[in-house]
């Protein structure tokens, strides 16, 4: 569970059910998508192991929906530092990294462009904007 301030999460992870409600409300509200400035090139940091107190805490999406992971990716943390890809579909964003040491085997091909490696089960490859 998190800590809010003004409905925004400041610390902590949400489960699955949460952020499927969240998004939920936030389509059935009628919300429309806000045009984003360009997104930097991907500059790749290497392959990092992560664990349940996340090593970039912040998931930005847990299922990518695009064909571009990096470019999604990057994207959608662009407020932060790093962001990484994780376990084939996922994307997390932070402002630090490598809090659990470096990996060598991040190999599960991206979801939706396999020529793209995401990391893969509580690994990430990691890049900055």
């Amino acid at each position: 569970m998190g800590k809010f301030y003004e409905g925004i999460m400041t610390t902590g992870v949400t489960d699955d059910a949460t952020d499927d409600a969240v998004h939920a409300n936030i389509l059935a509200v009628g919300y429309k998508e806000v045009p984003l400035p360009p997104v930097p090139p991907a500059t790749a940091l290497g392959c990092y192991h992560d664990k349940l107190e996340y090593d970039l805490p912040v998931r930005a999406i847990r299922f990518m929906e695009t064909e571009d992971p990096l470019e999604e990716c990057g994207r959608l943390c662009l407020g932060y530092k790093y962001f990484a890809l994780e376990n084939g579909h996922e994307c997390r964003c932070g402002n630090s990294f490598g809090k659990y040491g470096k990996a060598s085997n991040c190999s599960t091909p991206c979801k939706n462009d396999p020529t793209v490696m995401c990391g893969g089960t509580w690994l990430e490859n990691v890049y900055s904007h």
